[in-house]
C-alpha cells in the first residue's frame, strides 16, 4: 500500500512568521482602500516583538500621536497649519525627549532593578498606518515629520534593546532623541524664529509667546501660500480609522510591500503617468490672450 502524500508546505506566510524585505524602507500598506490611498507603515525588518515594556510604551505614544496628526484637516493644504497643530506636535516631541531622558539607564547607574527569575512576555508591536505615498499630505513640513516618525518607529523595532526586559540604554535613548530633536529644531527654526543652536539646547521648548506671535506668512514664499483644490478624494471617517488604529505588526506586514518604483512618476491619486504624449503643444486649446493683465498686490 502506497504511503499517503505528505502535507503540502504552505507558501504563504502566517501570522507567526517574520516577513522580511530586502530593504529598511518605509513600507506600503497595500490593504484595499488604504493601499489605494498610499498608506504606509514602518518596517520591522522581521523584528516584530519586544521584551521591553518601556520601548513598547514609547512606540505606542509616538505611533498614536502621529496617526492622529496625519488625519487632521491641515494635511490637505499646502499652507502652514494653525498654531494648535504645531503646539500638539511640539508637545509630543518634548514629552518623548523627556521620557527618553527619564528612562535611560547608563552603564554606571546605581538605580536599576534587575530581575532575578521573572521574564517578561514578549509583546508584538502595534503600528498605525498613515497616508504617506501618493502625495495626499500636501503640507511639506508635516510630510517631512511623518516621514521622520515612520523612520524612527522602524529604528525602534529593530534596536537590540528590545531584548532587554527591564530597561533601555542611553544609546537607545540617544537614537530616539535625535529624531525627535531634529523635528523640534525644524519647527522651531522655520516657524518660530529660533536658531539651530538654541533649538538643540538641553530642555529646549518653544516659548508660549512665540506661539502667540505665530505668523507663517513671514517665512513662506508666495508660491507656498498658494492653494489649488484637490481632486475629489476619499478621506476616512473616525469609524473607518478605528479599523486600523493599532494593528499588530505581524499582521500588518503580511499586507505590506515595497513602494513600486514604476509609480514614482504617478501624479497624486490620479495615478496618471506623465509622458510626452500627454503634453499639449503650446497654443493648444483656448486662444492665447494678447492683452497683458495687471497683477494685483505686486511688491514695489
Amino acid at each position: 500500500m502506497a504511503a499517503p502524500d505528505a502535507p503540502a508546505v504552505p507558501t504563504t506566510p502566517t501570522n507567526q512568521q517574520a516577513v522580511q524585505f530586502q530593504s529598511d524602507e518605509i513600507l506600503w500598506y497595500r490593504n484595499g482602500i488604504w493601499g489605494e490611498c498610499g498608506y504606509a507603515i514602518p518596517n520591522s525588518g522581521g523584528k516584530n516583538w519586544t521584551y521591553n515594556g518601556d520601548i513598547f510604551g514609547l512606540m505606542q505614544m509616538i505611533g498614536r500621536n502621529v496617526f492622529e496628526f496625519a488625519h487632521r484637516e491641515s494635511v490637505k493644504f499646502y499652507t502652514a497649519p494653525h498654531k494648535q497643530f504645531w503646539y500638539d506636535v511640539h508637545q509630543m516631541l518634548t514629552v518623548g525627549i523627556k521620557r527618553c531622558a527619564d528612562l535611560a539607564i547608563r552603564p554606571n547607574s546605581d538605580h536599576v532593578a534587575e530581575p532575578t527569575h521573572a521574564t517578561p512576555t514578549p509583546q508584538v508591536f502595534l503600528v498605525y498606518p498613515i497616508p504617506y505615498f501618493k502625495a495626499r499630505v500636501r503640507q511639506l513640513d508635516i510630510a517631512r515629520i511623518l516621514q521622520k516618525m515612520l523612520m524612527l518607529q522602524t529604528e525602534i523595532m529593530q534596536h537590540t534593546d528590545n531584548e532587554r526586559g527591564n530597561y533601555f540604554t542611553a544609546e537607545f535613548a540617544g537614537m530616539v532623541t535625535q529624531y525627535l530633536q531634529e523635528c523640534l529644531a525644524w519647527i522651531a527654526t522655520k516657524y518660530f524664529g529660533y536658531s539651530r543652536d538654541e533649538s538643540y539646547a538641553p530642555g529646549f521648548k518653544i516659548a508660549d509667546e512665540r506661539f502667540s506671535n505665530y505668523n507663517p506668512d513671514l517665512v513662506l514664499t508666495s508660491a507656498e501660500r498658494t492653494e489649488e483644490r484637490q481632486p475629489p478624494l476619499w478621506w476616512p471617517t473616525e469609524n473607518d480609522l478605528s479599523r486600523i488604529r493599532g494593528i499588530p505588526i505581524n499582521e500588518a506586514i503580511l499586507l505590506a510591500e515595497r513602494w513600486p518604483r514604476e509609480d514614482w512618476l504617478a501624479v497624486a491619486d490620479a495615478n496618471v503617468l506623465v509622458t510626452t504624449d500627454s503634453i499639449e503643444p503650446a497654443g493648444a486649446g483656448d486662444e492665447a490672450q494678447t492683452q497683458a493683465v495687471a497683477v494685483p498686490n505686486r511688491a514695489p
